[in-house]
């Protein structure tokens, strides 16, 4: 009778199911003399190849025209509550500086190990995909100094923590 009663109350327990989210950054700098063209329209892209992904559903939050701490904000707020087991997708159009770091409004600047810090506090797979000038430099490669097998090879041994994959037309 007890073997009964706990085989009713048992639970079972399946593989989890991930989690995806997406932030999609499109910096134009609307109005200054550095302003980009196409950096809204990246988004909007974006945004439709993510939510016609019907195998990965991601809840996709875009944000345009932000500064470095409202990034560093919104990738908190918007990946808070992973898990292990979830995937969380970073996407950025607009400046880059030439040591790999990110430009907001306002010429604010975030730095690549700012934008580590902040993913390292993730849990799960993070992707980060960077459309601008010099995003090769995240990962301390430079346009001079590599051909596109070197610039590979150095990616594939960086990648055991973010999958990164960049618009390189300056390598390449």
């Amino acid at each position: 009778e007890d073997r009964a009663s706990a085989e009713a109350e048992a639970i079972t327990v399946g593989p989890a199911v991930p989690v995806y989210r997406a932030l999609l950054v499109g910096n134009t700098y609307a109005g200054a003399d550095n302003e980009l063209k196409g950096c809204d329209t990246d988004i909007a892209s974006m945004k439709t190849m993510l939510s016609s992904m019907t195998g990965t559903p991601y809840a996709i939050t875009s944000m345009l025209n932000i500064t470095s701490a409202d990034m560093k904000n919104y990738i908190s707020s918007t990946f808070s509550g992973a898990a292990l087991c979830d995937v969380s997708l970073f996407y950025f159009s607009g400046h880059g500086t030439s040591d790999g770091s990110l430009v907001g409004t306002s010429n604010s600047i975030l730095s690549v190990s700012a934008l580590r810090s902040v993913l390292d506090t993730i849990p799960g797979t993070k992707i980060v995909i960077i459309d601008a000038c010099y995003s090769g430099n995240m990962i301390a490669k430079s346009a001079g100094s590599l051909s596109p097998s070197s610039f590979n090879s150095a990616f594939i041994r960086k990648r055991e923590i973010y999958s990164i994959i960049f618009r390189i037309g300056i390598i390449l």
